[in-house]
């Protein structure tokens, strides 16, 4: 789930943002986690919540700002 998702359906209440419109400009090209790339400080996209109009995302906080490779 893409959160904080602040979508609303027709009546007002929050839709769940739980797709995203393909891979997002700013995911990396050389890290990836179980073969998913890694999204970075600059990802952005456009959510798909169900029965809502699409909204946009954008990463707030990256939690890291360093990636540790571990074999």
């Amino acid at each position: 789930m893409v959160v904080p998702c602040a979508c609303a359906d027709p009546t007002g209440r929050p839709a769940p943002c739980v797709t995203t419109a393909a891979l997002p400009p700013g995911q990396s090209h050389k890290l990836s986690v179980g073969g998913t790339p890694v999204l970075l400080s600059t990802a952005r996209g456009v959510t798909l919540p169900p029965g809502a109009p699409p909204g946009t995302w954008s990463v707030a906080d990256p939690g890291q700002n360093l990636l540790e490779a571990i074999s």
